[in-house]
Formats: C-alpha cells, sequence, structure tokens
C-alpha cells in the first residue's frame, strides 16, 4: 500500500498527544472510575485512537502495529462485558469497563506513533512521576497536618465525607500520601510500576537526561516511602 504524504501538522499533533495521554494519566486518576477528569482523559485517548485509524484508512500510514498483548488485553475487555452487562450498579461498572477501554486504546495510539518519539515517551513519563512525586513528598510535610487541624476545627468539607470523623482523622494520621490518587496503595502501586522504568533511563542514558532521570526516581522513591504502601 503506497503511503500518503502526512501533513506535517499531524506530527505535532502526535507529540502534544504523546505528551498529554502519559503525563496527565496519574493526574487525571484518582482510583475512582468515572470522575470528570478521567472522562476527559478516556475521551481523549479515544480521540487519539480514531485518528491513527483515520490515518491508515486514508493510507497516512504504512501498517499496523500489534502484538500478542494488544489481542490479550482486547479479549480480556471482551471477556468482562457480561459480567458488566449484569451488574447490579451499571454506573460503577461501565465506568471501570470504559476506563479500561481507554486505557488499551490509549496503549494501542502509542504503539502506532512511538516510533521516533521513544524519548518523548519516556520524558512524558518521567514528567508524570516527577509531579505525583513532590504532592507525594509534600503531603506528610504539608498538606496532611493542615488537613489534620482542619478536620479537628471542624471544616465543613470533612463533615460532607461519608464516613466517620474518627475514620476521617485516622485516615489523615495514618493513611499515608496519596497524592492525586484515592487511596495510598493506589499511589504506591503506580510508583512501583513507573519508578524502574525511571531509574532504567538514568542507567542508559548519559549527562544531563541521566542526572534528571536519577532525581526524579530518587524522588518518586521518597514518595513511595511516604506512603507506607502495604503492596
Amino acid at each position: 500500500m503506497t503511503t500518503a504524504e502526512r501533513p506535517p501538522i499531524l506530527d505535532r499533533l502526535h507529540d502534544l498527544l504523546v505528551v498529554l495521554l502519559l503525563a496527565l494519566r496519574p493526574l487525571c486518576w484518582d482510583g475512582a472510575a468515572g470522575q470528570p477528569a478521567d472522562i476527559v482523559w478516556q475521551a481523549l485517548a479515544t480521540a487519539a485512537f480514531l485518528l491513527v485509524a483515520v490515518e491508515r484508512a486514508a493510507g497516512l500510514r504504512p501498517s499496523w502495529a500489534w502484538s500478542w498483548r494488544g489481542i490479550a488485553g482486547l479479549a480480556l475487555l471482551a471477556a468482562l462485558l457480561p459480567a458488566i452487562l449484569r451488574s447490579p450498579e451499571p454506573a460503577p461498572a461501565w465506568s471501570f469497563w470504559t476506563g479500561l477501554a481507554a486505557s488499551l486504546a490509549a496503549a494501542a495510539y502509542i504503539a502506532q506513533v512511538v516510533v521516533d518519539r521513544t524519548a518523548l515517551v519516556w520524558s512524558a513519563l518521567g514528567a508524570g512521576l516527577a509531579v505525583t512525586a513532590i504532592f507525594g513528598v509534600a503531603q506528610p510535610l504539608v498538606v496532611l497536618p493542615a488537613m489534620a487541624e482542619a478536620q479537628k476545627a471542624g471544616a465543613g468539607v470533612f463533615a460532607a465525607l461519608p464516613m466517620d470523623g474518627s475514620a476521617v482523622a485516622e485516615r489523615i494520621a495514618n493513611g499515608g500520601a496519596f497524592a492525586t490518587f484515592t487511596l495510598a496503595n493506589q499511589f504506591g502501586a503506580y510508583l512501583a510500576l513507573v519508578i524502574p522504568v525511571l531509574a532504567a533511563m538514568a542507567w542508559r542514558s548519559a549527562g544531563t537526561a541521566r542526572w534528571t532521570a536519577a532525581i526524579v526516581a530518587a524522588a518518586g522513591g521518597a514518595a513511595l516511602a511516604a506512603t507506607g504502601a502495604k503492596g
């Protein structure tokens, strides 16, 4: 199949989409499916996937990159569908399923455009880790003490929470850093996945890139310790 000439603006658009999808993912997903920020991210992932599909149909892409991992992910998504359809609580179930579908769409999209963008992909991952690590380190030092004082003072925002005040105080005192996530364990799982990637970047890079990756990985390690995550 002959590949048509690609408008240069498409390459810049793909650069932007890669950065947004990877850097914003930990900032948009707080562990509770169906949140507005997560829906926006899902829409962005779907739009990015549709963009490369249109490019392929228009002859702007010579081939479609795929692997057995993508096929396995698609099969798992399909296998979950009957349970989603029979769920007694359709809204949370569909929010969970669409979140998985959007993540698979984002992975498929990045697989199509990653060629010549490897450094951009790693940098976007590092940017997301850097921001969440700053939140994770700052929370025990600044945010959580302020929340504890506000909770003791009877701030209205805590009164509106659907849980007992003593449980809220316990969560603040011993729940650990959670950054942009709902729970510290969720944040810890994210860090455990991404920190090794940044450590590998530091090992394989040189100069400024090596030191930047090493510093971000170290900050991620400090945030991981602050989560008190139990696996």
